[in-house]
Parts: structure tokens; sequence; C-alpha cells
């Protein structure tokens, strides 16, 4: 039996574009669990693993956080995190006790939620990274 012409390259058109949303899936998720070095402070010691939730995603979005620590002081870690991930330091961060935290949302195609939490300690500052990534629906 032949295959029409236009059927073939209906069908073709179908598995590229299929496969061009796997190959994108599979380069978001290898970028996801290898980006802790992204968040991560320079020298900060983790004190956690990093949380890779992907239980969200049938909802539309990925989560990952994670947990470290410097001994250099906070307004040093928060300067970094401002001029690295792009954090808007206008909004004051909001103070709870000997906390802050910063976010900010980056929307492209898909819209990245980085929220920033530094604890001052005598001992340095403890980081807590929290980032959301949502899907375009």
């Amino acid at each position: 039996m032949k295959i029409p012409l236009a059927a073939r390259f209906a069908i073709f058109g179908l598995t590229a574009g299929w496969l061009v949303v796997g190959l994108a899936w599979v380069g978001l998720l290898i970028e996801l669990g290898q980006s802790d070095g992204l968040v991560r402070y320079p020298g900060a010691v983790r004190l956690t693993e990093p949380e890779f939730r992907l239980d969200f995603l049938s909802k539309g979005y990925f989560r990952q956080s994670g947990v470290y620590h410097t001994a250099d002081a906070w307004p040093q870690v928060l300067n970094w995190y401002a001029r690295y991930l792009k954090l808007d330091l206008d909004r004051r961060p909001q103070l709870t006790g000997n906390c802050f935290h910063v976010g900010d949302t980056d929307a492209m195609i898909i819209r990245q939620s980085m929220g920033v939490t530094l604890c001052s300690q005598a001992a340095g500052t403890t980081i807590f990274v929290n980032r959301t990534l949502t899907l375009p629906r």
C-alpha cells in the first residue's frame, strides 16, 4: 500500500515536532539537575542535598531548593545574589528576625521565580535558595 505524499509529509512533521518537544524536555531536565552551581554562593558549603521536585510536573512547574552556609556576612552575600541573579533590591528585603528574604520573577518563555533567604549567624550566613520554573500554558 502506497502512502500519499501529503500524508507522508504530515507524518514526518508530527514526528519531527514531537521529537523537538521531547528533546526540549530532556534538555530542561538535564539543566535543572546540573544547575546547583548556578544558585550557590561562591565558597558556600552545601548543608543539604539539593531538592529537585518533579512531582509538580503534571501541574506545569518544577521546584528546586538548596541550603548552604558561608563564613561571609549577609550584606556581602546579599549583594552577590543581587548582582548574579539580577534580583531587585529596590524593593527592600523582607526582614524576619535575623533573616532577610529577597526574590524576583523572570518571565521569558519559561517563567522563573527565585527566592533567597539569608540568615545572619555568628559563624556567617545560612542561605536558603528556592527556584520554581513554570511552563507556559
